[in-house]
């Protein structure tokens, strides 16, 4: 059996994070791209868009494994690894993808949730759209249409929808067991640090290792900078035209070290255009402050602590 560790949001968590530093172990194969979405429900691939304004756009390609070969190919199934990693957080916005995962038999899963509190969360979720070219609304306005139900089958899922926990893990854990199950908040837990790590790999059964932190954190670039933000969508957009263009070990390497230099190079420039500062209505200030203890009250056994879990 190929044993997997999934990696499935929330988005915006430092999953890019964990997955980078989970494929320097040497049992563990890097996957060549970080989202495959396989598991995402029968359908789902061909309903999932981007808008520009109104108009909705479908995506032509996003790097989507639409058979099983392209799956293990993109695990690299075939490398000498204990371990392979699917960070698709995607399957935390689509929960029924959990049911597809357990009715493969021929693989061994486990579960790493990261996620933090849910209005910086959204917050974050909207700028990194926004740093990539596919939002035009308001924050207030997407959530207000969100919550009138309105682009249901949207990518991203809502912003308020994708910063929720129970759902994914109340399915994750009724169907794989508690053992395969841990959850860390990036709030109060340091991702990128030797006790944390070391925690990850005690729940996964591999030796320990000494990791290099150093690792392109998949931040949100800022918004200001027009130099960071433009390269930001232009990767997108080639990615969208030839995935294999983006989602290749020499490509990667080259676009996150060019991201580290360009935040490097932003970071303390005087803004050239600032952006307004957006406050929630009170209701807002109140649905969020309600999810955020929804997530708290979340399987809080299932922490991951450093020392084991």
């Amino acid at each position: 059996m190929l044993k997997i560790v999934f990696i499935p949001g929330l988005p915006r968590c430092a999953t890019t994070t964990l997955a980078s530093l989970l494929g320097q172990h040497p049992a563990v194969a890097a996957p060549r791209h970080k989202e495959p979405h396989f598991f995402l429900p029968a359908g789902d691939a061909a309903r999932l868009y981007a808008y520009e304004g109104r108009a909705r756009r479908p995506y032509p390609t996003l790097g989507f494994c639409q058979d099983r070969a392209a799956y293990l190919h993109n695990l690299r199934a075939g490398a000498p690894a204990t371990l392979h990693i699917d960070a698709s957080t995607l399957y935390c916005v689509h929960p029924e993808a959990f049911a597809a995962i357990a009715a493969d038999r021929d693989i061994d899963p486990y579960f790493v949730f990261l996620h933090r509190a849910p209005l910086p969360r959204a917050r974050s979720h909207f700028r990194f759209s926004v740093s990539r070219g596919e939002e035009t609304r308001s924050f207030e306005q997407a959530l207000d249409e969100e919550a009138r139900g309105e682009r249901a089958h949207w990518l991203l899922g809502g912003y308020h929808k994708a910063s929720a926990l129970t759902p994914a893990v109340t399915r994750a854990r009724a169907l794989f067991g508690l053992e395969r199950v841990r959850l860390a908040n990036i709030d109060t837990q340091q991702i990128a640090s030797p006790a944390f790590m070391g925690a990850v790999l005690d729940f996964l059964g591999l030796p320990t290792h000494d990791f290099d932190f150093a690792v392109y954190p998949n931040a949100v670039p800022d918004l200001t900078q027009p130099l960071a933000r433009r390269a930001r969508i232009l990767a997108r957009q080639a990615r969208q035209l030839h995935p294999g263009l983006m989602d290749n070990p020499v490509t990667r390497w080259v676009f996150e070290h060019a991201m580290l230099r360009l935040h490097a190079l932003t970071r303390g420039a005087t803004p050239v255009h600032p952006p307004p500062r957006e406050t929630l209505r009170d209701d807002w200030q109140r649905r969020f402050a309600e999810l955020a203890q929804q997530n708290a009250a979340c399987c809080p056994a299932l922490t991951l602590a450093a020392g084991g879990a």
